[in-house]
């Protein structure tokens, strides 16, 4: 399973490191400035959910160019339903109440830390973190610096899923570089490092064993292409829910639910080699093991509370247990 302990000295090296190439400079500072415009309404959208303005106008570049009709979640229009995941969100009144759902969505809300090393590991959720294993900085994240590229560093693209192509040059600026330029811009922005953060556990990282044994479980049902078991609910993870849901006359949303995760159950309890194999045994004891899930808080503010895992029904039943377990997560994210 990935975990941000596990990359957050590299990208703390990283940052430390980053140099913007020359020659793209001014189109960095250009796209810095197009953040800036937007201040404003990112700003109410930290007001809402705790997430940092500029970690918003990030998001936003990758997604739409900062095209403020659309929904942040995936760059769809806010006017109709989402049709990609995650799919069948909205019609949303405005940008801040779609931003405000596709950060609940990624259980940013009621997150503490946004140091450096954290939020290039969230937005390096975003796209995958297919690129550690070629040895090759993300260009999402480094695009246009001298850590991605040659002749410093190593290029290389994935052209499309599982498609890694060693000389391709990905021409996109990087949010790291657009990070750097902004800061350079607008001295406001402060990253805050300090100590108070270490070995603290976010909410994205409470949910993440229950994410890989998901993952691990549609894998056994003859996910293609296999998922990486990661923990990290990211882009082909939801491809692979929605096509499950798909597949199983389920709303397709591309996000788990308490049906989806019950459907998931009974497959693997079905003759044949995922279900007698004894995975379905595993998995369900890995997630008795669990000791935490998350649960809106009982006050009705923002950050998420902690039930502890004897408060889960007491039943051998994996369809009563995976609905009581997502129906409890999922309330961070609820369906509109």
């Amino acid at each position: 399973m990935i975990s941000f302990e596990s990359f957050k000295n590299e990208y703390e090296r990283n940052w430390a490191g980053l140099e913007i190439r020359t020659g793209r400079v001014a189109e960095a500072n250009a796209i810095a400035r197009k953040a800036l415009n937007g201040k404003a309404t990112y700003q109410q959208i930290e007001r809402l959910t705790g997430v940092p303005w500029y970690f918003t106008a990030l998001c936003h570049y990758r997604e739409s160019n900062f095209d403020f009709d659309t929904y942040l979640g995936n760059g769809e229009t806010l006017h109709r339903t989402t049709t990609i995941v995650p799919k069948g969100r909205g019609p949303f009144a405005t940008f801040v109440d779609g931003a405000v759902d596709a950060f609940r969505i990624e259980n940013f809300i009621g997150a503490r830390d946004w140091g450096i090393a954290r939020m290039l590991f969230r937005l390096e959720a975003f796209n995958g973190f297919g690129y550690h294993s070629k040895g090759v900085n993300s260009p999402y994240l480094y695009g246009g610096s001298t850590l991605y590229g040659p002749p410093e560093a190593r290029a290389g693209k994935f052209v499309r899923d599982h498609v890694f192509d060693p000389g391709h040059v990905d021409a996109q600026l990087g949010t790291a570089v657009i990070l750097h330029a902004m800061m350079a811009l607008d001295s406001s922005i402060a990253l805050d490092d300090g100590p108070q953060f270490a070995g603290r556990t976010e909410p994205e990282d409470e949910v993440a064993s229950t994410v890989m044994l998901t993952q691990q479980a549609l894998n056994k049902l003859g996910a293609n292409p296999p998922l990486v078991e990661d923990g990290i609910s990211g882009p082909k993870t939801r491809a692979a829910v929605s096509l499950f849901q798909q597949q199983n006359g389920l709303r397709d949303t591309g996000l788990l639910d308490a049906a989806t995760v019950a459907a998931i159950t009974r497959g693997m309890q079905q003759p044949g080699p995922a279900g007698q194999n004894g995975d379905l045994s595993q998995i369900l004891k890995r997630l008795e093991d669990l000791t935490q899930v998350l649960r809106p808080p009982a006050s009705g503010g923002t950050l998420p509370a902690i039930v502890p895992s004897n408060t889960l029904p007491a039943t051998n039943d994996p369809v009563s247990l995976f609905e009581r377990l997502f129906s409890l997560i999922n309330k961070t994210a609820p369906m509109p």
